[in-house]
């Protein structure tokens, strides 16, 4: 069944979801404590996503990894044609950690291209652009991403993860 929420209306209503946490972080709500145990909805799984851009953006990899469930399964694949590689929630901790060291800027934006819910479990399919500068290199990056997403003990928690590079491009900039 096609997901009745345009493109259009995802990226509306991820901006909109973006303010809202960003008002919620100042005020120091934790919006997570606030979803139900009822059936997750595509608001809830919108608001997560923006979270975890939201967090990814600010480089706040302890807040990051909280949305992940510790014995989840991760798959990347950081290098164009190459198989995503399972890794451990402790490597991918330390792979953020060491991606955002020495960098002059990053930037990520999440899009959502699918969300399909069961009861308490959500696979959700998009698309990524990262754009990295360090020095006087940018490098932009476009994945592919899903993840399996669980309501668990009044939370939502990634239980799969799966990117893949699709293609980036590196050039020099002037500062």
């Amino acid at each position: 069944m096609k997901n009745p929420i345009s493109t259009i209306g995802r990226k509306i209503g991820l901006m909109c979801v973006n303010l809202a946490i960003s008002n919620a972080i100042v005020l120091g709500i934790d919006l997570a404590q606030t979803i139900a145990q009822e059936a997750l909805s595509e608001i809830d799984i919108v608001t997560f996503i923006s979270k975890i851009e939201y967090h990814t953006n600010e480089g706040n990899v302890e807040q990051l990894v909280k949305y992940i469930d510790e014995d989840a399964s991760i798959a990347i694949a950081s290098e164009i044609g190459v198989e995503p590689a399972l890794v451990r929630i402790e490597n991918f901790r330390t792979f953020f950690d060491n991606g955002f060291e020495g960098l002059d800027s990053y930037e990520i934006d999440l899009d959502i291209d699918s969300i399909a819910i069961e009861g308490q479990v959500a696979t959700v399919t998009g698309t990524t652009v990262d754009r990295i500068v360090k020095g006087n290199i940018e490098t932009i990056s476009n994945l592919l991403w899903r993840n399996v997403i669980e309501m668990q003990d009044g939370e939502l928690k990634i239980i799969q993860w799966e990117s893949r590079i699709t293609d980036y491009s590196v050039r020099s900039i002037e500062q």
